[in-house]
């Protein structure tokens, strides 16, 4: 399956503008071109902006704001980015990540412009099989719900994915491209579940593995590297949500074999690779002295055991220090995901979105860390400049 749209359309919004993901949805339909106007929230951050966007300020907990908000824009499609990340304490999972979700999904059906919603969604959404000898796919999958989940993060992104699901409303596909019909209490959803994101402006993971390069953190890991981990480069992960918002406004998609409205669909490189194996790469791309040398490395490794006993002191410490309000940086399910890992098959977003990475896992790992580089070295030049001024 192709792009499926060649005529304009709408207006799309995209929430959570300038996050990681938001911000390369943005520039994704920008670089599309489809739809008329792109639109992006933002919560008084204003990083990672897009002159050719426009940007709204809304409080995506706040209903008010969100009713305000869809009836000034009048979208036709919505993609919801907005999450407050894997390490947000559960409260802040519970408001941004579901409840919020659930009154932009209400407001979105009750209105007369929105036609489709994409849900951000991601593979943690998921229960973990710790099958090795496989790939995953949708049909497979089990969802994480709200009571049962290693994490908060997996427990609500998992009920929000059902939820977004639950909402999709058949409508009649010769009616979507027609300007005189009102979609008051129809929506046609997507979720996508997203592989470990890594790419530029990534301050997660290629920024963090940054700071280790050449020291002695760079040699060290945990486990024995076994498991196979499914990662996705943040312009794949972008280029999806453009397809499937497309996807989900076409007008041939009738036949089960190429449905797109209320299915899920796993994202990734589709280039699995041991977890340290990625780790290692970005090290060496990005110039590790001693995992760029002629001889062999001595990786030091760190049984899985030692790091669970220390990640439970840690979020026993958490709880009783901050009252749950604060999460340790590293818990018990970070390191059960390492261990088990995750492995999943993309042919079902092939086949109908069209969907195809923007390229394989070394190349996104070289750009993405020369971006970085280039960022840092501008960095270090404006702060030579101000002390050359003083």
């Amino acid at each position: 399956m192709t792009d499926t749209t060649d005529t304009k359309l709408g207006t799309v919004l995209v929430t959570g503008g300038n996050g990681i993901v938001g911000s390369h949805v943005v520039d994704a339909f920008l670089t599309d071109g489809t739809f008329t106007r792109v639109v992006a929230t933002q919560h008084r951050n204003q990083q990672y902006q897009n002159p050719k966007a426009h940007y709204l300020v809304c409080d995506i907990t706040d209903a008010v704001q969100v009713t305000d908000l869809l009836n000034e824009v009048q979208p036709q499609v919505i993609v919801h980015t907005v999450s407050p990340g894997p390490f947000a304490p559960p409260k802040a999972q519970h408001r941004v990540n579901y409840i919020a979700t659930k009154q932009l999904l209400e407001t979105a059906y009750q209105s007369n412009w929105v036609q489709a919603f994409v849900y951000t969604s991601s593979v943690e959404a998921v229960v973990l099989s710790g099958i090795k000898s496989k790939q995953e796919t949708e049909e497979d999958a089990v969802l994480n719900d709200l009571t049962s989940g290693p994490s908060a993060y997996a427990r609500t992104k998992g009920a929000t994915d059902a939820l977004v699901l639950s909402f999709n409303t058949p409508v009649s596909h010769t009616n979507v491209k027609n300007p005189d019909v009102k979609f008051q209490n129809t929506l046609l959803t997507s979720s996508l579940r997203i592989g470990a994101l890594y790419g530029e402006r990534d301050e997660t993971t290629i920024a963090k593995l940054l700071k280790l390069v050449n020291t002695f953190g760079a040699r060290v890991q945990v486990g024995s590297n076994k498991a196979v981990h499914d990662w996705v480069y943040t312009e794949s992960a972008a280029r999806a949500h453009v397809l499937a918002s497309k996807a989900l406004l076409d007008s041939h998609r009738q036949l089960k074999e190429v449905k797109v409205d209320g299915e899920a669909f796993f994202i990734t490189d589709g280039n699995p690779m041991l977890f340290w194996d990625f780790s290692r790469k970005v090290l060496t791309q990005a110039g590790d002295r001693k995992l760029n040398g002629e001889t062999p490395v001595k990786i030091i490794q760190i049984p899985f055991g030692v790091m669970l006993f220390f990640a439970s002191i840690g979020e026993l410490s958490y709880k009783v220090f901050t009252l749950g309000y604060k999460s340790p940086k590293m818990a018990r399910h970070h390191f059960d995901f390492m261990r088990k890992g995750c492995w999943f098959s993309i042919e079902k977003a092939r086949v109908r979105l069209g969907y195809r990475p923007v390229c394989d896992t070394d190349e996104g790992i070289r750009r993405s860390v020369k971006w970085f580089q280039e960022v840092q070295s501008d960095i270090i030049r404006e702060v030579t400049k101000a002390k050359q001024h003083r």
